[in-house]
Parts: structure tokens; C-alpha cells; sequence
């Protein structure tokens, strides 16, 4: 006999059938059900998959708000963004191809978009965290892997799961002195997207 607890927007599985050439095979099968729904129930499963396009948004995006683009990037604004970004994006002529891409196939990657140092502080972090929470190297990670205070779950887990940080921003220099590899690489990715959104 098998039971386990099922979580609403946690809990997903499926059942196989067994066969054997000389028994028969017997199942009995069913649901216990809470006298009142569970908390979290608007997020179980059946529910997800029923959802049309959309409705499944657990976090809004919020529209960019934005200075007036039209004007010259201020000496200010460039030294800010040195600190982050790839010095070949700081060049006019790059903004203008950039600009004729995205007008183009209405989407653009940006390769190398962050400097060296930044970059390679946040993938040493992520490849920590991985390595601390066993995945990678072929093997199946936990449905949990990488949950924390920090490091919360959106989306329905079938289609476009992900984990968004929650924490504080980290500076790249603070790096040695945190004490989580996923609080480094979260922290990391949040003090740039604060300094450069």
C-alpha cells in the first residue's frame, strides 16, 4: 500500500502499472479528502492545467518606469554602468546596432553582457549552490532543489518553473564574506538588477 500527502501546486505524480505474466493484479484506489479545502487549494494541480494562457501568473511583471530615453547617457549613468556591464555595449555605435536588431527580429542576446569579474563571482555561486543541492551530473534534482527563504518558486510546476530571489542585494566585494552559496548568487543577481534597473 502506498499513500502519500498531496500539496496543492506542490505535488505532482504518476502511477504505472505493474504486470507479472503468472498473478493477477488487484488495486484498490482513491482520495482521502479534508473535511474543508486545504489552503493553497486555487494552486492545485487540476486547476493549473485547466488555467488558459495567462492566468497562471503567480507574479505580475511590472511595466519599466523609465526617465526620458531620448536625450545623451550621462558620464554619471556610464560610470554606474561600467561596473556591470561589458564596456562594448557602452558604445554608441553598438547602441544603434542593437537597436536595428531588436527593431528587426523584435528580440535581441546580449553575449558577454556583464563584465568579467561580476559574471564569473555570480557563476561560481550558482555552481556552488548546484554542486551543495546535488544537481547536475546527470542525476534528477529534488522537486525542491534550491528552496529556501530566499529562493522562492513561480509558476505551475509543468511549464515555465522557476526560482525567484526574495533576498537582499550583495555587492560582488561582499561575496567571500557571505555565508550561503545561494544567498551569494542571489544577492549578486539582485544588486545588479538594482543598480541597473
Amino acid at each position: 500500500m502506498v499513500m502519500f500527502r498531496v500539496q496543492p501546486g506542490r505535488s505532482f505524480h504518476s502511477v504505472q502499472e505493474v504486470v507479472s505474466a503468472d498473478k493477477p493484479r488487484l488495486s484498490i484506489s482513491g482520495w482521502y479528502h479534508k473535511a474543508a479545502p486545504q489552503q493553497g487549494s486555487e494552486h492545485a494541480s487540476l486547476q493549473q492545467l485547466q488555467m488558459k494562457a495567462g492566468e497562471d501568473q503567480i507574479q505580475q511583471h511590472a511595466e519599466f518606469e523609465g526617465g526620458d530615453t531620448s536625450g545623451a547617457v550621462s558620464e554619471a549613468d556610464l560610470a554606474l554602468l561600467r561596473a556591470w556591464v561589458n564596456p562594448a555595449y557602452l558604445k554608441a555605435a553598438s547602441w544603434a546596432k542593437i537597436h536595428d536588431k531588436l527593431e528587426a527580429d523584435g528580440s535581441v542576446q546580449l553575449q558577454k553582457f556583464l563584465v568579467p569579474q561580476v559574471a564569473d563571482s555570480i557563476l561560481q555561486a550558482a555552481v556552488a549552490q548546484d554542486a551543495a543541492e546535488g544537481v547536475g551530473g546527470g542525476k534528477i534534482p529534488s522537486f525542491t532543489a534550491g528552496y529556501s527563504e530566499e529562493w522562492q518558486a513561480v509558476g505551475p510546476p509543468h511549464k515555465q518553473r522557476y526560482l525567484s530571489y526574495r533576498g537582499q542585494p550583495q555587492q560582488p566585494a561582499e561575496v567571500a564574506a557571505a555565508a550561503a552559496a545561494a544567498s551569494r548568487a542571489g544577492g549578486l543577481l539582485a544588486a545588479a538588477k538594482a543598480a541597473l534597473f
